[in-house]
């Protein structure tokens, strides 16, 4: 698995390359918070599929583009280890928003 991030120029700015952790199938329902025209609102979440996480790990590749842009990701001198790695295929249905109260 791998996917990059180009510039509008076509330049790249940065590749990276990550073994998908082992997954399971599940099924969650969970919640997710945004702000929309000044209020909070809660809307519903529910996954389908199959997802992985696993933590910490040295199964990652980043190679930095000669784009300005990557500058900015090589001073922070990622390393060679990942902190997440985090992977899901499968179904995401998001529901109506709604406001929460106070």
């Amino acid at each position: 698995m791998g996917g990059g991030c180009d510039a509008t120029d076509g330049d790249p700015i940065a590749r990276a390359s990550i073994d998908w952790p082992r997954t399971w199938e599940r099924r969650e329902t969970t919640e997710s918070y945004a702000v929309r025209e000044g209020r909070l609102e809660r809307t519903p979440v529910e996954f389908q599929g199959k997802l992985g996480v696993a933590p910490l790990s040295k199964r990652v590749e980043v190679d930095l583009g000669d784009h300005e842009r990557a500058d900015t990701l090589r001073s922070l001198d990622l390393g060679t280890r990942s902190v997440l790695r985090f992977s899901l295929a499968g179904q995401i249905t998001y529901g109506a928003g709604r406001p929460v109260g106070r």
